[in-house]
């Protein structure tokens, strides 16, 4: 059930990102680190590949495919788009390997789920206002059921879900507070 909801909220959050690139259309900003993005597409295609068709990695590697051509869309700089795309290469190969580890997908991903709550919080004033509180909370939950189905027994993954919760939750105050201080500017 947890990872039903971890999976339900996770492609929400992808959902959300997309509308809110669609609705950023003229100002051509996205709602996700690039960083994030690269890492998180390069996981997602190899986590495709090796669970042979799993339902929830083929929707999200098809949400990604939307995240990232907004991406390299909204990019101005043809040296970025060709830095996202390096990274997206070498990511995949790095986690093709790691992927073979014992346990290499799982701690691949919170390791990538860090790295992304860290971004968010980081880059938080480069991203869009639009939809930043909807993706903020469908981020933490989706990471909260996540850390409660695979790290309640496993220290090592719960210890990454607690610090991708506490930066989930960092993201989420200052979300609510820029919302604040948007509507509170007259």
């Amino acid at each position: 059930m947890l990872d039903t909801l971890q999976i339900l909220f996770w492609s929400l959050t992808y959902i959300l990102i997309i509308i809110a690139s669609f609705k950023n259309y003229s100002i051509r900003t996205i709602s996700i680190p690039v960083i994030a993005c690269a890492f998180n597409f390069s996981w997602e295609l190899v986590a495709l590949w090796n669970s042979q068709g799993f339902w929830g990695h083929i929707l999200w590697a098809g949400l990604d495919i939307f995240i990232v051509l907004f991406a390299v869309r909204y990019m101005s700089k043809k040296r970025d788009k060709i830095i996202l795309l390096f990274s997206l290469l070498v990511g995949y190969i790095i986690l093709f390997f790691v992927f073979q580890l014992t346990n290499g997908m799982l701690i691949s991903v919170f390791v990538i789920d860090v790295i992304m709550a860290i971004a968010y919080v980081l880059e938080f004033n480069k991203m869009t206002p639009t939809l930043k509180i909807p993706i903020a909370i469908t981020k933490l939950f989706g990471d909260l059921f996540a850390g409660l189905y695979y790290g309640i027994s496993r220290p090592l993954i719960g210890v990454f879900a607690i610090i991708v919760l506490i930066f989930n939750f960092i993201y989420l105050v200052l979300s609510l507070k820029e919302w604040y201080m948007i509507g509170n500017e007259t």
